[in-house]
């Protein structure tokens, strides 16, 4: 019903406005709480990732640095234990 430019709204249609205010509402919260959830899955995702990249990366530094040693204990050692016409050039 309108009276004199403004809208009268009985109570049965408040109500039901309200509700459906309601569960636009909850929809909204519901989808952002899955969005946080999916985030932090991911961000679990990712410091997994970049661990497993940690320890790959550590094991590759041991297995140079080994390398380093066994060609005589620094990179200039390991060149000097060169070929002498090689370590030249």
């Amino acid at each position: 019903m309108t009276q004199q430019g403004q809208v009268v709204v009985g109570q049965g249609q408040a109500a039901a406005v309200g509700t459906a205010h309601g569960a636009i509402l909850q929809s909204i919260l519901l989808n952002r709480q899955r969005c946080v959830n999916q985030q932090a899955i991911q961000q679990v995702h990712m410091e997994t990732g970049f661990s497993s990249m940690k320890q790959h990366m550590d094991r590759r530094f041991v297995t140079l640095n080994d390398n380093v040693r066994h060609f005589g204990g620094t990179i200039q050692g390991g060149f000097a234990r060169q070929d002498p016409v090689q370590a030249a050039n």
